[in-house]
């Protein structure tokens, strides 16, 4: 009521639109009408039917118990069961069935003050054609005595329909062979209480199928949403001049002709409005008509289209009656669609409807366009909807659902380019062959049109070319058009038959990042990527756009022009006869030449024309339809943050000196993000009064291991290990032996003990997507033997160690000491995750365990030595010695018996005698092999890394 009574108030009309809503949960144990098993979870109001179904062993269908169900379903319930008194309305008891719940929205409607237009049901498919024992539709029946009460109660100045189900509206055709045609709304349609012919209007308007993109389209598409095609479509394809009989014959496009072979096809076209509201109706019984028209009268009564609307998703226009809800048994995607958000599908499937619908198509105004209404505008506030899935569940379906709230602002490609040219006073140009859509685009200082537009035409790898009326703009790779054969090239006695050019790939890109802003993060900065498998270049290509795209979408645009950008990389040059001048720039070819000459594979562009005696004719290749890794997932989150899907991978690592004599370098932070926003980390010793301390500006290639890691060998190349690894972003690459020794392929891998082990790998080889293998493996290095001993399970964090790990930037008195780090987007502080307690600067102010302990029996004992290593600047071939790390060089010598400490002693120096009778006193006899533990002692560490040996004497 408050929201009819607020919207009258702004001065506009209001239509009420109950309908049936089926709570129905999962493992329900209500018997299903269709198999008698339990009913399908939360199904479509569709549904309702008697029981048993239509079709059915022993069907209520055709009996006087199929009418006595629709007696129990809609109730008994009368105006005379309500009053309204004031701004409320009193029930007054009766029962609470179909006519209760509609009758008690019309008082409700009239107590608000009135509506413009009343629904009086909608989408009852299955339960408007179940019969009685007379052959009559007793639910049809019901809803014209339901319209007459809702008329007497909201008088003259309320509009009354029914919304028919597209399926619905025309009539009900038999699946029992009988051929009987049934135009069972007419009644309804035809009654004085109804004003128009209500129908949600879901009807398919297009057959578009991947493989349409290196053959054409059988319908005249050029593109996928291609409005003009749409538009040819709403009274014309399946529906109007063919269907489909089966599955089978959809995936194989067998089409079938509608005919009803009488001369009337449109009684069985569902798309055929026309013809449907301009002539009389006849049923027919046997396939004969009957003699007696319907009660329907032509022309009388406008359709609305009560809805009508497409999902935001890949084909949405095969078949805009689905909509995605993993929660529901009605949970579907269109035909063929690749389930990835599309936005310009939904757009171009309304833009039809609206521009068909408004032009002469609509003449004598058989389609009430003010009473039409586009499926669906949600009142929910965006962004809180969809973003707060805490609230409102629903909200995961937004991506690709109808919803056009959050989608009406967002610019088509082509619209956005028409709008550049002209701006800058280009007014002769085509852009109906562009696909895309984009949230937001910035022109941040006066530049040309060219400059302008070039990051979004090679973004969207769209190409341009010249014609008669100006320039076609059009997206290769998503273009149909049957490809011109060229079986025969001219003989060029200067040049050869035909040059084929290919680029280097190390002179090509295997990784691509698309700077945008992410409207769905607050607009903050983001970076999608895309990476190709090929060990043959290393080069990133970084494309900044001055704009906002979603950050799947981003993804899906990265993949397709990475590999587009491979596959244009290939060209050739040839020359054909004067003759072949139905050849344009733009055409498409393939080649089959004769036996002798090896023709080019693929499909090829023509990208220039030289015209004198012959024409020299150059081509890039295109690989169509490319596919692209995004699922139909969703972004928004639980949070009632409605920007906190801010989920960020951070791992702090407490690493070993690994280069340079700075301590305090080595406690390093490294974090991941999708979409990647920098992120900002502060640290206090409290839980209050933050410090920022430093930026993570980009994505750490980091993963965990896809293996367990057994512990290695030190000091000499680990063969024997192979090392696994998930990686969701970057990659990693092979070296040389030299590169290796000169500090390349240095990662982190936290070990059983929590210590990072530090390892180097020479080879990398990807073994599936995002998953690699690593071999010949140097393990422990600086110092982490430790760690290596350890080992490393299934799950242990990967981190490569480069610039996006980065220093913390400690100073003395924090090394080793926990401090809170709070972590939030750079951008947006009020985005952030929970509290990270870490300390840092441990590890690098440990000493490194002695290399080379010897053992050897003398007169007076036994002589240990052993070598000392250094954290700083120790590896030099020089052959000097190492430089101190520690002010005093102090050793701790544990002489151990199965791992039992039974003497303990610190020495100054390099050496030790263990003296003949303190291994009496221990032992009571002379060892034939003595067990050690030996470990530096330290200033600010006071225990360095122990190492352990049994030495034989």
């Amino acid at each position: 009521m408050d929201a009819i009574i607020e919207l009258k108030s702004r001065g506009l009309k209001v239509t009420l639109y109950p309908f049936i809503l089926m709570d129905v949960p999962e493992g329900n144990s209500l018997p299903s009408p269709y198999d008698g098993s339990s009913q399908p979870v939360y199904p479509w109001r569709g549904r309702i039917t008697c029981y048993p179904a239509i079709g059915e062993s022993g069907s209520a269908d055709q009996t006087a118990d199929g009418a006595s169900q629709i007696v129990s379903f809609t109730g008994t319930s009368s105006a005379e069961n309500f009053s309204i008194s004031g701004s409320g309305v009193n029930w007054l008891g009766g029962d609470q069935r179909y006519r209760h719940m509609i009758l008690h929205y019309a008082h409700l409607a009239m107590a608000a003050g009135g509506v413009d237009g009343f629904v009086i049901g909608s989408e009852m498919v299955a339960i408007t054609k179940v019969r009685d024992d007379g052959n009559g539709f007793p639910f049809v029946d019901d809803l014209k005595i339901l319209a007459q009460d809702c008329r007497n109660v909201m008088g003259a100045n309320t509009k009354l329909t029914y919304a028919a189900d597209w399926s619905e509206y025309f009539g009900y055709h038999p699946q029992d062979g009988s051929g009987d045609v049934y135009f069972h709304l007419d009644d309804l349609w035809a009654h004085p209480a109804i004003d128009a012919v209500g129908i949600d209007n879901y009807m398919p308007l297009s057959d578009w199928r991947d493989e349409d993109l290196s053959a054409a389209n059988p319908d005249g598409f050029r593109i996928q949403n291609d409005v003009t095609a749409l538009q040819g479509q709403i009274e014309g394809g399946e529906g109007f001049d063919w269907y489909y009989a089966n599955n089978a014959d959809r995936k194989k496009r067998v089409r079938t002709t509608i005919t009803d072979g009488s001369g009337k096809p449109w009684v069985y076209r569902y798309k055929d409005l026309r013809s449907w509201w301009q002539n009389d109706h006849y049923n027919r019984i046997g396939g004969i008509e009957v003699g007696s028209k319907t009660a329907w009268t032509p022309q009388v009564k406008p359709i609305w289209f009560t809805e009508f609307g497409c999902p935001a998703v890949d084909k949405g226009s095969n078949q805009p009656n689905v909509f995605p809800d993993p929660k529901s048994s009605e949970n579907a995607f269109p035909y063929f669609s690749s389930k990835n958000r599309d936005d310009l599908a939904q757009r171009a499937y309304l833009k039809a409807h609206l521009e068909h619908w408004s032009g002469s198509a609509n003449s004598p105004r058989m389609i009430d366009l003010d009473n039409s209404y586009i499926w669906t505008w949600d009142a929910r506030p965006s962004p809180a909807f969809p973003e707060n899935l805490g609230i409102w569940s629903d909200g995961i379906n937004w991506r690709t659902g109808h919803w056009v709230n959050g989608r009406l602002g967002t610019a088509p490609i082509g619209e956005l380019i028409a709008a550049i040219l002209s701006d800058h006073g280009f007014f002769k140009y085509d852009v109906s062959r562009v696909e895309g859509v984009i949230t937001g685009f910035i022109q941040n200082e006066p530049t040309s049109a060219r400059t302008i537009l070039e990051p979004l035409l090679n973004l969207y790898q769209i190409d341009v070319s010249e014609s008669q009326d100006g320039l076609v703009f059009t997206t290769r790779t998503r273009k149909s058009q049957k490809p011109a054969i060229i079986k025969a090239l001219v003989d060029n006695a200067q040049n050869p038959l035909m040059s084929h050019k290919r680029a280097q790939e190390s002179e090509l890109a295997n990784e691509v990042h698309i700077n945008s802003v992410a409207p769905e993060q607050e607009y903050t900065p983001s970076i999608a990527y895309s990476r190709r498998l090929s060990r043959g270049s290393q080069r990133h290509e970084r494309l900044a756009l001055s704009g906002a795209i979603e950050a799947q979408s981003a993804g899906v645009l990265a993949d397709q022009w990475l590999q587009d950008h491979w596959a244009s990389q290939e060209s050739v040059e040839f020359t054909l006869p004067i003759s072949e001048a139905q050849l344009e720039i733009g055409d498409r070819l393939v080649f089959e030449a004769p036996a002798d000459f090896l023709a080019p594979k693929g499909q090829y562009d023509i990208t220039q024309i030289e015209d004198e005696k012959k024409r020299t004719i150059s081509a890039k290749r295109v690989v169509s339809g490319i596919a692209s890794s995004e699922e139909a997932t969703s972004s928004p989150t639980k949070s009632s943050d409605v920007s906190a899907a801010f989920s960020p991978d951070i791992e702090f690592l407490d690493l070993p000196i690994i280069s340079g004599d700075d301590a305090s370098n080595w406690a390093r932070a490294a974090g991941y993000a999708k979409p990647w926003v920098p992120i900002t980390l502060s640290s206090s010793v409290s839980t209050s009064g933050f410090t920022p301390r430093v930026n993570l500006i980009s994505p750490a290639t980091m993963g965990k291991l896809a293996t367990d890691l057994l512990n290695g060998a030190e000091g000499r190349w680990d063969y024997k290990n192979k090392i696994i690894v998930d990686l969701p972003f970057g990659e990693l690459q092979s070296v040389t032996t030299e590169q290796l020794l000169a500090g390349a392929n240095i990662a982190a891998i936290q070990s059983n003990s929590g210590v990072y082990e530090i390892i180097q790998f020479e080879e990398a080889l990807e073994i599936a997507s995002h998953q690699w293998q690593l071999s010949k493996l140097l393990r422990g290095q600086v110092g982490t033997e430790d760690a290596s001993e350890s080992g490393a399970i299934v799950g242990a964090r990967f981190v490569l160690i480069n610039d996006a790990v980065t220093s913390l930037g400690l100073n003395t008195g924090e090394m080793a000491n926990v401090l809170n780090w709070q972590i939030f987007a750079a951008s947006r502080a009020s985005e952030s995750i929970p509290l990270i307690p870490f300390a840092g600067g441990e590890r690098a102010n440990t000493p490194l365990s002695p290399a080379h302990i010897r053992a050897k029996r003398i007169d007076s004992g036994i002589m240990l030595d052993w070598i000392r290593r250094s954290r700083y600047n120790a590896d030099s071939w020089l052959g000097t010695d190492v430089p101190l790390d520690e002010d005093e060089l102090t050793f701790r010598i544990d002489i151990c018996s199965s791992g039992s400490i039974i003497r303990s002693v610190d020495v100054s120096g390099t050496s030790y005698l263990y003296e003949a009778a303190d291994e009496i006193t221990d032992f009571g006899v002379n060892q034939t092999q003595i067990e050690v533990e030996i470990r530096q002692l330290g200033g600010y560490i006071a225990s360095g890394v122990a190492r352990k040996a049994i030495l034989s004497l």
